[in-house]
């Protein structure tokens, strides 16, 4: 499961095993509104930059790390 929470300061993606367990953080930058792709590889949300505060569409693997591809929102 893929949730948000801004336990570490700053709103950022979270997972967990549907069944409990351990939380892992996915982002470190300021990301909300996940939404996992059909086959569960992917993630996209919106990508809150600094300093700019202008949201982005991002997508990264639903394993967490880097973003792969982000896009202006208009």
């Amino acid at each position: 499961m893929i949730f948000q929470s801004k336990r570490s300061g700053t709103v950022t993606l979270w997972k967990v095993s549907i069944d409990g367990g351990e939380q892992t953080q996915l982002t470190t930058a300021e990301t909300q509104l996940p939404a996992v792709s059909p086959d569960g590889k992917w993630i996209a949300c919106l990508y809150i930059p600094v300093p700019v505060n202008e949201g982005r569409l991002a997508i990264l693997p639903a394993g967490g790390s880097r973003f792969v591809k982000t896009f202006e929102l208009k």
